[in-house]
């Protein structure tokens, strides 16, 4: 093909990449509307080549927000086991199609709840000298959603209740454990396990206060956390250190 041909091509294919440009630009906007990254809507637009499709996906991309706060009202009203996927989706007024797209059952949308609580309440303070205000955090979370809380702890076993507490924890430890061994070398595999020893005894700890319905002040119980552990992470990772 010769330089004048291509040349041609180009001009002639003006209109259609301003009508795109226009239509990128009308999506991006949307998707920013909707909460989501830029890097989701690049992503998409790379991956999706159904114009339609990818305008279509935004109410599904924005549907796990309200699935999730239908579901801390559902929780206010009948206990967790009674509540049906058909109950949260006619309630946020989607199909139950959408709700699979984001959640495999109602147990997977209390765990992403719970999670998305703990990326609130911990707002960076995963490091050694914040890791007791994020952890009075975390608990001052479980205590403003009380009544959901209770109503998850009453319906399934405590192994579930401790699946979805763990993941509140796992990143401030992490966070901490890193820190403190920035200067050493550490195995990954013992980093992991120094951070699940402390997260069963913090998840254990919290377990202990809801079941005593919560009665203790978060402040009180971290601070008595605080003088047991001093030391101790730094002394362990010392012991697994290479």
């Amino acid at each position: 093909m010769t330089k004048a041909a291509l040349r041609e091509a180009f001009r002639r294919s003006i209109p259609i990449l301003c009508s795109y440009a226009f239509v990128g630009m009308a999506y991006g906007m949307m998707m920013a509307e909707a909460g989501q990254k830029w890097y989701v809507a690049l992503l998409i637009s790379l991956a999706v080549y159904t114009g339609a499709f990818q305008f279509v996906l935004i109410s599904f991309l924005a549907a796990a927000t309200p699935l999730g706060t239908v579901a801390l009202t559902a929780l206010l009203k009948k206990p967790l086991n009674k509540i049906t996927i058909n109950d949260i989706a006619e309630d946020c007024g989607i199909n139950r199609m959408t709700f699979y797209y984001h959640f495999k059952d109602i147990y997977d949308l209390v765990e992403w709840v719970c999670l998305e609580d703990a990326r609130r309440a911990l707002d960076g303070k995963s490091s050694y000298d914040t890791w007791q205000q994020g952890f009075i955090q975390i608990f001052q979370a479980v205590q403003e959603n009380k009544p959901f809380v209770m109503n998850v702890y009453r319906c399934v076993s405590r192994e579930q209740v401790e699946r979805y507490l763990t993941p509140l924890t796992d990143n401030l430890i992490m966070g901490v454990i890193n820190e403190l061994s920035a200067n050493m070398v550490v195995r990954e595999e013992d980093k992991a396990f120094i951070a699940r020893v402390y997260s069963y005894a913090f998840v254990g700890l919290m377990l202990d206060w809801i079941k005593d319905d919560m009665l203790q002040p978060p402040q009180e119980l971290v601070a008595r956390l605080a003088r047991l552990l001093k030391g101790s992470m730094a002394a362990a990772l010392a012991r697994f250190r290479l």
